[in-house]
Protein backbone atom coordinates (compact mmCIF):
# COMPACT_ATOMS: atom_id res chain seq x y z
CA UNK A 1 0.00 0.00 0.00
CA UNK A 2 3.00 2.26 0.90
CA UNK A 3 4.38 1.72 -2.49
CA UNK A 4 0.89 2.77 -4.52
CA UNK A 5 0.54 6.03 -2.09
CA UNK A 6 4.13 6.60 -3.31
CA UNK A 7 3.22 5.80 -6.97
CA UNK A 8 -0.26 8.17 -6.88
CA UNK A 9 1.92 11.03 -5.05
CA UNK A 10 4.41 11.24 -7.94
CA UNK A 11 2.25 11.03 -10.74
CA UNK A 12 0.43 14.05 -9.41
CA UNK A 13 3.48 15.90 -8.77
CA UNK A 14 4.67 14.71 -12.20
CA UNK A 15 1.33 16.33 -13.83
CA UNK A 16 1.57 19.44 -11.74
CA UNK A 17 5.12 20.27 -13.62
CA UNK A 18 4.01 18.72 -16.80
CA UNK A 19 0.91 21.08 -17.03
CA UNK A 20 3.22 23.70 -15.58
CA UNK A 21 5.98 23.47 -18.54
CA UNK A 22 3.63 22.66 -20.81
CA UNK A 23 3.22 25.71 -23.48
CA UNK A 24 5.57 26.64 -25.70
CA UNK A 25 7.59 29.43 -25.69
CA UNK A 26 6.63 30.32 -21.79
CA UNK A 27 9.58 32.34 -19.99
CA UNK A 28 11.20 30.45 -18.34
CA UNK A 29 14.47 29.30 -16.48
CA UNK A 30 16.14 26.26 -14.99
CA UNK A 31 18.53 25.58 -12.14
CA UNK A 32 20.83 22.96 -10.40
CA UNK A 33 22.46 23.26 -7.13
CA UNK A 34 22.29 22.38 -3.52
CA UNK A 35 19.90 23.00 -0.75
CA UNK A 36 20.51 23.66 3.19
CA UNK A 37 17.55 23.61 5.66
CA UNK A 38 18.62 24.94 8.93
CA UNK A 39 16.74 24.95 12.35
CA UNK A 40 17.29 26.21 15.71
CA UNK A 41 16.22 24.75 18.68
CA UNK A 42 16.86 27.80 20.80
CA UNK A 43 14.84 30.20 18.56
CA UNK A 44 13.05 27.74 16.61
CA UNK A 45 13.25 29.02 13.59
CA UNK A 46 13.96 27.05 10.64
CA UNK A 47 15.36 28.45 7.29
CA UNK A 48 15.57 26.80 3.83
CA UNK A 49 17.87 28.53 1.25
CA UNK A 50 18.74 26.97 -2.58
CA UNK A 51 21.85 27.77 -4.22
CA UNK A 52 23.00 26.90 -7.92
CA UNK A 53 23.39 27.72 -11.15
CA UNK A 54 21.06 27.85 -14.49
CA UNK A 55 21.15 25.61 -16.59
CA UNK A 56 18.82 26.83 -19.22
CA UNK A 57 16.52 29.18 -20.75
CA UNK A 58 13.19 29.32 -22.49
CA UNK A 59 11.27 31.65 -24.08
CA UNK A 60 13.14 34.28 -23.52
CA UNK A 61 13.69 37.53 -26.10
CA UNK A 62 17.72 37.41 -24.97
CA UNK A 63 19.59 34.23 -23.31
CA UNK A 64 20.84 34.70 -20.11
CA UNK A 65 24.72 34.08 -19.43
CA UNK A 66 24.42 30.67 -18.02
CA UNK A 67 28.03 29.86 -17.24
CA UNK A 68 29.06 31.14 -13.59
CA UNK A 69 25.18 31.97 -13.44
CA UNK A 70 23.61 32.34 -9.50
CA UNK A 71 20.64 31.15 -8.50
CA UNK A 72 19.84 31.97 -4.38
CA UNK A 73 16.43 31.51 -2.28
CA UNK A 74 15.84 32.11 1.03
CA UNK A 75 12.44 30.87 2.49
CA UNK A 76 11.57 30.74 6.10
CA UNK A 77 9.58 27.68 8.05
CA UNK A 78 6.44 28.19 8.57
CA UNK A 79 4.93 24.88 10.14
CA UNK A 80 4.43 21.16 8.87
CA UNK A 81 2.01 18.77 8.39
CA UNK A 82 2.56 14.95 8.96
CA UNK A 83 0.37 11.89 8.78
CA UNK A 84 1.63 8.11 8.91
CA UNK A 85 2.22 8.44 4.62
CA UNK A 86 3.63 11.79 4.24
CA UNK A 87 5.09 14.92 5.16
CA UNK A 88 4.98 18.35 3.91
CA UNK A 89 6.67 22.00 4.92
CA UNK A 90 5.31 24.79 4.47
CA UNK A 91 7.36 28.24 4.37
CA UNK A 92 7.08 31.71 3.30
CA UNK A 93 9.03 34.93 3.04
CA UNK A 94 12.20 35.72 4.54
CA UNK A 95 12.15 39.39 4.08
CA UNK A 96 14.19 41.60 5.79
CA UNK A 97 15.33 45.50 5.48
CA UNK A 98 18.87 43.76 5.84
CA UNK A 99 17.48 41.54 3.25
CA UNK A 100 15.16 42.61 1.09
CA UNK A 101 14.79 39.56 -1.63
CA UNK A 102 14.21 35.86 -1.22
CA UNK A 103 15.68 34.80 -4.46
CA UNK A 104 18.12 36.73 -6.77
CA UNK A 105 19.30 35.40 -10.11
CA UNK A 106 22.50 36.53 -11.47
CA UNK A 107 23.40 36.28 -15.00
CA UNK A 108 27.25 34.89 -15.66
CA UNK A 109 28.38 38.51 -17.31
CA UNK A 110 26.94 39.96 -13.56
CA UNK A 111 23.72 41.11 -15.08
CA UNK A 112 20.49 41.15 -12.41
CA UNK A 113 18.03 38.87 -14.28
CA UNK A 114 15.51 38.98 -11.63
CA UNK A 115 14.39 39.23 -8.03
CA UNK A 116 11.61 39.24 -5.85
CA UNK A 117 10.05 37.80 -3.13
CA UNK A 118 7.80 34.47 -2.03
CA UNK A 119 4.29 34.12 -1.23
CA UNK A 120 4.24 30.11 -0.51
CA UNK A 121 6.49 27.41 -0.74
CA UNK A 122 6.11 23.86 0.23
CA UNK A 123 8.27 20.90 0.46
CA UNK A 124 6.32 17.45 0.26
CA UNK A 125 7.54 14.05 0.10
CA UNK A 126 6.53 10.39 1.45
CA UNK A 127 8.04 9.23 4.57
CA UNK A 128 11.04 7.45 4.80
CA UNK A 129 12.52 8.20 1.53
CA UNK A 130 15.35 10.63 0.52
CA UNK A 131 13.74 12.68 -1.77
CA UNK A 132 10.70 15.23 -2.24
CA UNK A 133 9.40 17.46 -4.39
CA UNK A 134 9.28 21.17 -4.10
CA UNK A 135 6.62 24.06 -5.05
CA UNK A 136 6.25 27.90 -4.63
CA UNK A 137 4.69 30.94 -6.05
CA UNK A 138 6.51 33.99 -6.08
CA UNK A 139 6.88 37.20 -7.41
CA UNK A 140 9.33 38.87 -9.58
CA UNK A 141 10.05 42.18 -9.06
CA UNK A 142 12.80 43.82 -10.47
CA UNK A 143 15.53 42.59 -12.77
CA UNK A 144 16.24 42.67 -16.44
CA UNK A 145 14.45 39.75 -17.01
CA UNK A 146 11.42 41.41 -15.87
CA UNK A 147 9.20 42.41 -18.47
CA UNK A 148 9.24 38.69 -19.69
CA UNK A 149 8.01 37.35 -16.43
CA UNK A 150 5.50 40.07 -16.41
CA UNK A 151 6.60 41.63 -13.16
CA UNK A 152 4.48 39.22 -11.36
CA UNK A 153 3.18 35.53 -10.21
CA UNK A 154 5.77 32.53 -10.92
CA UNK A 155 5.88 29.12 -10.61
CA UNK A 156 8.88 27.08 -9.11
CA UNK A 157 8.80 23.45 -9.05
CA UNK A 158 12.03 21.01 -8.42
CA UNK A 159 12.77 17.97 -6.98
CA UNK A 160 14.57 17.41 -4.04
CA UNK A 161 16.72 14.57 -3.44
CA UNK A 162 19.69 12.92 -1.92
CA UNK A 163 18.91 14.43 1.39
CA UNK A 164 21.00 13.66 4.58
CA UNK A 165 17.64 12.83 6.56
CA UNK A 166 14.88 11.01 5.15
CA UNK A 167 11.78 12.95 5.18
CA UNK A 168 9.92 11.90 8.01
CA UNK A 169 7.75 13.36 11.15
CA UNK A 170 9.79 15.86 12.98
CA UNK A 171 11.88 16.21 10.15
CA UNK A 172 11.49 19.71 9.76
CA UNK A 173 12.60 20.36 13.43
CA UNK A 174 15.90 19.32 12.70
CA UNK A 175 18.43 20.65 10.13
CA UNK A 176 19.46 18.60 6.55
CA UNK A 177 20.82 19.05 2.90
CA UNK A 178 20.52 17.64 -0.20
CA UNK A 179 20.98 18.59 -3.86
CA UNK A 180 17.81 20.27 -5.75
CA UNK A 181 16.80 20.57 -9.88
CA UNK A 182 14.20 22.38 -10.82
CA UNK A 183 12.61 25.29 -12.80
CA UNK A 184 11.10 29.22 -12.29
CA UNK A 185 8.43 29.79 -14.69
CA UNK A 186 6.51 32.92 -15.88
CA UNK A 187 2.62 31.75 -15.44
CA UNK A 188 1.02 32.96 -18.96
CA UNK A 189 -1.07 30.78 -21.55
CA UNK A 190 0.92 29.76 -24.89
CA UNK A 191 0.62 27.47 -27.39
CA UNK A 192 0.45 23.78 -25.67
CA UNK A 193 3.91 21.87 -26.20
CA UNK A 194 4.81 18.85 -24.48
CA UNK A 195 8.10 18.14 -25.34
CA UNK A 196 9.99 20.62 -23.11
CA UNK A 197 7.84 18.35 -19.74
CA UNK A 198 9.25 15.09 -21.38
CA UNK A 199 13.23 15.01 -20.28
CA UNK A 200 12.19 15.53 -16.42
CA UNK A 201 9.50 13.22 -16.39
CA UNK A 202 11.57 10.45 -17.94
CA UNK A 203 14.30 11.51 -15.24
CA UNK A 204 11.81 11.22 -12.58
CA UNK A 205 10.20 7.99 -13.80
CA UNK A 206 13.79 6.38 -13.57
CA UNK A 207 14.07 7.42 -10.03
CA UNK A 208 10.75 6.16 -9.21
CA UNK A 209 11.69 2.70 -10.89
CA UNK A 210 14.72 1.94 -9.36
CA UNK A 211 13.63 2.84 -5.81
CA UNK A 212 10.33 0.86 -6.11
CA UNK A 213 12.48 -2.31 -6.44
CA UNK A 214 14.46 -1.64 -3.69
Amino acid sequence: MKKYKYIYSALFFMFLMFANKAYANTPELSFAGDFNYSYSTVTTIGFLTLSGNLIGSEGLSVAPVLLNSQFTLTSKFQSALYDSASTEGIFGSSITQISPWDFNIVGGDNAKLLQGKINSLSITGINGYSFGFLSADLDALTGDLISSFNASSSSLLGLMFNLSTPLSQGVFETSFKGNVNGSLTAKTTKVFESSSALVMLVGLLALFSRKLKT
